[in-house]
């Protein structure tokens, strides 16, 4: 996921995950050093599991509500925001990165889990103690704040031989073995790239983490971060790719009933270089480097659905209809940017998101879910335009338009979130 609230920086490209709120569970690595040598005789065990016990007092109108949710459905996992108060909770089962005392009350409430984001000092991962006491933290914030888990989105380049791989592996599985201790029906989740075999250089321990995790979220976009091939702009999520990837984790043995496919809510802008038609099918795009590959998606902008909206909405700016790819499973149009250049936007509406989220259901995977882009937010008053020329199309949790009570809003609004029934059967 980058753009992130992910890997995410908040509006640029991949690596390291930041968030709006402050991180209460990382310990400076200064004082990590200082307690380990203060903790020598402590054993390891007792620092992330036998201390735990809640300190706070249940702030919901029911004590049964700050209760840890140990039941499971087909999942639907999503990563929220602001407008948590309108989502359609018939759907959700788990939301990460959020530990608002109302959500998690609203979210209980509906029978699904709120998890913490596990953010950590990379150091630790090559300090076993460091790890255990980041592990006691994290455990203990967890349970003052009702939590049900926790998830992992670590993006970082991994060598085989790196004793970070190993590392990462281990401090997922004594966080897995902390929380399930302290938390009954805890979820440890692990976001991992597309496919299992080294893109972006992220050569993890799947296998062990596999092992170790509830469930692992495959983020099945940003496909396009490292190209070999031309350098073209191109579909964010193919199905073709969704599919491969998927196939390719269930094939090193990883369990269907651990998978969760990750699919975008957000669409891709391209610059196209010079000289490039304003109705041709290719955009050839500058190319930019990452990690070892000489093209790559950074050579875009991620852009949420009120940024595309705009676009559509100002149709003069529009040099190409709306197109599905029919091969990639994804939508792309042409523009001419007020600086003159054209531009090309791939993006999936609400019916090539259906198709792949179809995928899950005839891999009989855990569920799927959706990562969000919060670098832009627009109140969308006329919903029901964008409806009709996008085929109310899926984006963003938060980017829809909960206000507005235009029934031809709300159906597209409910069109968006029906997705997910081809998977829960809803």
């Amino acid at each position: 996921m980058f753009c992130i609230v992910y890997f995410q920086h908040f509006c640029t490209t991949y690596t390291t995950p930041t968030t709006m709120k402050r991180n209460h569970s990382l310990l400076p690595f200064s004082l990590v050093i200082a307690l380990a040598a203060l903790n020598a005789q402590v054993s390891l065990s007792h620092l992330s599991v036998d201390a735990a016990s809640i300190t706070t007092a249940c702030p919901c109108k029911s004590e049964f509500l700050c209760k840890s949710i140990q039941t499971q459905r087909p999942e639907v996992f999503g990563f929220t925001g602001q407008f948590w108060k309108s989502y359609n909770w018939s759907y959700v089962t788990t939301v990460a990165w959020n530990d608002d005392p109302d959500l998690m009350c609203t979210a209980h409430e509906h029978g699904a889990r709120v998890v913490l984001q596990a953010q950590f000092d990379p150091v630790i991962l090559t300090n076993e103690t460091a790890r255990a006491l980041w592990v006691a933290n994290h455990t203990q914030y967890a349970l003052d704040h009702f939590m049900d888990g926790t998830n992992f989105d670590f993006e970082s380049a991994v060598a085989l031989d790196s004793p970070v791989r190993h590392g990462y592996a281990d401090l997922i599985k004594k966080t897995a073995e902390s929380f399930h201790a302290a938390i009954p029906g805890s979820q440890i989740s692990v976001d991992l790239a597309w496919g299992p075999y080294g893109i972006d250089g992220r050569f993890y321990d799947v296998e062990g983490i596999a092992d170790a995790a509830d469930l692992l979220f495959i983020m099945v976009y940003d496909t396009r971060s490292q190209i070999y091939g031309p350098c073209l702009a191109s579909a964010n999520s193919p199905l073709a790719l969704v599919q491969l990837g998927l196939t390719q984790y269930l094939g090193l043995g990883v369990p269907a009933n651990k998978l969760v496919l990750g699919l975008p809510w957000y669409g891709y802008d391209y610059p196209c270089e010079p000289g490039t038609a304003v109705d041709a099918i290719f955009c050839p795009i500058k190319q930019v480097p990452f990690r070892g590959a000489p093209c790559s998606d950074a050579a875009g902008v991620e852009r949420s659905y009120g940024d595309l909206f705009q676009v559509i909405r100002n149709g003069t700016s529009l040099t190409t209809p709306v197109t599905n790819n029919t091969l990639l499973e994804s939508l792309w149009f042409n523009y001419r940017h007020e600086d003159g250049s054209v531009h090309q936007v791939w993006f999936d509406d609400a019916s090539s998101f259906r198709s792949k989220v179809a995928v899950a259901k005839e891999l009989n995977l855990r569920g799927v879910g959706t990562y969000k882009l919060l670098c832009s937010r627009f109140v969308l008053a006329n919903f029901a335009i964008l409806a009709s020329a996008l085929r109310s199309g899926v984006w963003n949790f938060d980017l829809l338009d909960y206000v507005d009570t235009n029934p031809a809003t709300v159906s597209a609004m409910a069109a968006m979130w029906e997705g997910f029934g081809a998977f829960t059967g809803l």
